[in-house]
């Protein structure tokens, strides 16, 4: 329910963990001394420059007026500088490394696979306009929402952001072609979320964070404006234009998704055995379901107690007040049955998920990154139903929301999962700071 920003954030975790320097901005085909330590320090630069938001996510902000460049030359220039990396990680691993060095070792190696597989072969660059529509804004929104600077600083990167939006969805309309029908429902989603967002938020807080100052509030509305015109454009392209070209396959095929698996999990089964697995899974679930359906009302079907238990849920409008009490509820069982420590009485600030950043999820956390020294806010998102939607569908997807779901749902992004994470990640670095 937590989507990650990028493929290659599944070795994000190793900033954190291990002690090496802070990333520095440099070239990333830059020859470089060797030892672990400088391999992932150079990998982490050379990912922060492809990818701004990442670096703004992680706390590093020597990237923050910029997007990145999706078009199809920088596209193979990253698949280039990624194999000249694992090159470079391979020699690494052949000799002597310590022991966590060759666990981060190998987290990284899975991750440089993982998003070699996806630039050159699964290649949603090509089939996903999600991949571009949804940067401007979310890039944008991490500099908003996160007090790591003055808010005037922060809107002078905002512009820079800005300016390099016009160009990402250009790349995006010269990349995708004959995508799933299932991608260019989402991106319609975002597109039309993203010129509400430039219409309507992004103004009002651009206009508090410039203060008395006019002629960086003009300079915003300059950079702005075309972004409006250009999102505005996007949809209407999106459409009239992609949506019936939209004819191409959501699955990936077979090896590919097998390469999926022992890339980004490290899940190395053949693909029958995991389906036996799941198979097996399956079946006694539904086997305990029964028996537990049986026992709540043994006069209906399983299906109809099943109905019974997802109708109890809120409506759309009342859902983040909802959210807001399985909060308490789930941190007041850990006090109470002292299962774990609570570090800290502040909440998550719990919200609606942005339009733009509503990708078919239910639920995020959204924390700071691993190497954010000022910015504590943490924000815990639920998806609302589209209000386009026909009655039918806004009812299904509430469902998901019912009593038990919802307790579900913060149990994992909140309380004891993203955020008492988050929680206790303060104290440490407040500890050892």
């Amino acid at each position: 329910m937590t989507a990650l920003r990028f493929p290659a954030l599944a070795g994000l975790l190793l900033v954190a963990l291990i002690g090496i320097s802070r990333p520095q901005p440099v070239a990333a085909d830059t020859p470089a001394p060797a030892g672990f330590a400088a391999f992932v320090d150079d990998y982490y630069a050379a990912l922060f420059a492809w990818e701004p938001n990442q670096a703004t996510y992680a706390g590093i902000h020597d990237f923050d007026e910029k997007l990145a460049d999706l078009s199809a030359p920088n596209i193979t220039h990253r698949a280039d500088v990624l194999k000249k990396l694992h090159e470079r990680l391979k020699t690494l691993r052949a000799g002597k490394l310590a022991d966590d060095e060759a666990i981060d070792a190998e987290t990284l190696d899975h991750a440089i696979r993982a998003e070699l597989l996806e630039l050159e072969t699964v290649r949603d660059w090509k089939r996903n306009p999600v991949v571009y529509l949804g940067k401007p804004a979310e890039g944008i929104d991490m500099l908003m929402k996160r007090s790591f600077a003055p808010p005037a600083d922060r809107l002078k990167a905002v512009i820079g952001r800005l300016k390099a939006a016009p160009q990402l969805l250009g790349a995006m309309k010269t990349n995708v072609e004959n995508p799933p029908k299932e991608f260019t429902d989402l991106g319609l989603i975002v597109a039309k979320g993203s010129v509400s967002f430039f219409r309507n938020d992004l103004p009002a807080w651009a206009k508090d964070a410039a203060g008395k100052d006019k002629k960086l509030f003009a300079e915003f509305e300059a950079a702005n404006k075309p972004v409006i015109e250009a999102f505005e454009g996007a949809a209407k392209w999106i459409e009239t234009e992609l949506l019936p070209k939209s004819k191409g396959k959501y699955a990936i095929g077979a090896d590919a998704f097998v390469k999926k698996l022992e890339t980004e999990e490290m899940l190395d089964a053949p693909l029958d055995k995991l389906l036996a697995i799941g198979e097996a899974n399956l079946k006694r679930d539904q086997e305990a379901f029964v028996a537990t359906a049986k026992k709540i009302d043994p006069k209906r079907t399983p299906a109809e107690v099943l109905a019974t238990l997802n109708e109890g849920h809120p409506k759309p409008e009342d859902l983040v007040g909802a959210t807001r009490g399985t909060i308490e509820r789930t941190r007041k069982f850990l006090v109470d049955k002292k299962i774990v420590t609570v570090p800290s009485e502040v909440r998550p600030t719990i919200a609606e998920t942005p339009a733009f950043m509503r990708t078919g999820g239910f639920a995020s956390m959204d924390t700071p990154g691993a190497y954010e020294t000022k910015a504590t806010e943490a924000f815990y998102y639920v998806t609302p139903p589209e209000t386009e939607w026909e009655a039918r569908r806004k009812v299904e997807h509430m469902r998901q929301f019912n009593k038990t779901g919802m307790d579900i749902i913060t149990i994992h992004e909140a309380f004891p999962g993203h955020y008492l994470q988050f929680l206790y990640w303060m104290e440490q670095s407040a500890q050892t700071s």
